[in-house]
């Protein structure tokens, strides 16, 4: 007779549980699917981008792996895939676009999830950090009104976690407001034009 062999009471219930989950699948299969087709769980991935993600295209990425020694996420390099904003919402920049020094951190990428859906060999962004929407920043020189003013020391006030997609020398200045050097300034982000508009400017002295 030949040995048998006895699974642990776990061992039988994780067992159980997985039969049960593939007939649950059998059973509802989408339409236009073979009811006896087995839809396999959602695969998911952390990426940072490796280009620049416009809303609605897609851009390579580089695969997050985590680093038990940096006790964090760190870029794989050898591994890279396409990544698919198909909710037509994500801004984001790539590995190295605001900084080339790997010790700022303005070098990283914009980081997210992508989740790869069973309708299509493509990875779908689900999650990804944001793009700014509003900065404050300073004259870099007094204007007298020109249609743009130029900036520097520029610092994301909204939202939390909001990513600069690119360096920020001027902002547009559609009021046409007058300003000292160094006079604070907020500014927002048009989306339609693609610009920084200038919102609130101090008056000058």
């Amino acid at each position: 007779m030949a040995n048998s062999y006895n699974f642990t009471q776990r061992s039988a219930s994780r067992i159980d549980s997985a039969v049960k989950w593939v007939e649950r699948q059998k059973r509802t299969s989408p339409h236009g699917t073979s009811r006896d087709e087995v839809i396999v769980p959602f695969l998911f991935r952390r990426f940072e981008l490796k280009e620049v993600l416009t809303p609605g295209q897609t851009a390579e990425a580089y695969m997050l792996t985590w680093s038990s020694s940096d006790n964090d996420y760190t870029v794989d390099e050898d591994v890279t895939f396409d990544v698919s904003d198909m909710a037509d919402q994500y801004r984001g920049r790539g590995r190295g676009d605001l900084s080339s020094s790997e010790s700022s951190p303005d070098y990283q990428g914009s980081r997210g999830w992508a989740i790869k859906c069973h309708d299509g060999n493509r990875w779908e962004i689900v999650e990804m950090q944001p793009a700014a929407t509003m900065i404050s920043c300073l004259a870099s020189a007094a204007n007298t009104g020109t249609s743009t003013i130029s900036v520097d020391t520029v610092a994301v006030m909204e939202p939390i976690g909001g990513l600069l997609m690119a360096s920020i020398t001027s902002v547009v200045n559609r009021h046409t407001w007058t300003c000292d050097d160094n006079a604070k300034i907020e500014a927002v982000w048009n989306e339609a034009t693609e610009e920084w508009w200038a919102l609130q400017v101090d008056c000058p002295a």
